[in-house]
């Protein structure tokens, strides 16, 4: 009984080796434990990440419960390769800035700027 309270999803283990790992200890434990606190020790143990966004859907079943997890770690997941997407567009523009730094104005022959940007950083300066 003592290792199903203690049971935590391991960082980077998916939940369904957690529901794996869960479920076999719940089969060990003799005890008849309530749906409830199955749902709440099930809880307990995922990772932040997932239980924050678990705990929003319904808790009624432990079934469920899982299915939501697994559904809020496709979705965590989908966050974190998103997030890497973004430094891959913060790479490009810091590219282009570059490239830009080095272009050189047609209409007043400094560098940084284009002749196309040229009224918009006039009317910058002036306010």
């Amino acid at each position: 009984m003592q290792e199903l309270w203690e049971i935590k999803q391991g960082k980077g283990e998916t939940v369904n080796t957690y529901e794996i790992r869960f479920k076999r200890l719940l089969n060990r434990v003799k005890d008849n434990i309530p749906e409830m606190n199955r749902v709440t020790l099930f809880t307990r143990g995922l990772i932040p990440e997932v239980y924050s966004l678990t705990v929003l859907g319904d808790r009624s079943m432990l079934e469920k419960v899982i299915d939501s997890a697994k559904r809020a770690e496709v979705s965590t997941n989908y966050r974190n390769n998103d997030s890497t997407k973004k430094g891959i567009v913060n790479k490009n523009k810091r590219a282009i800035n570059k490239r830009r730094a080095r272009q050189i104005c047609n209409k007043c022959k400094k560098k940084g700027h284009i002749s196309k940007e040229y009224n918009k950083e006039k009317t910058k300066k002036r306010f």
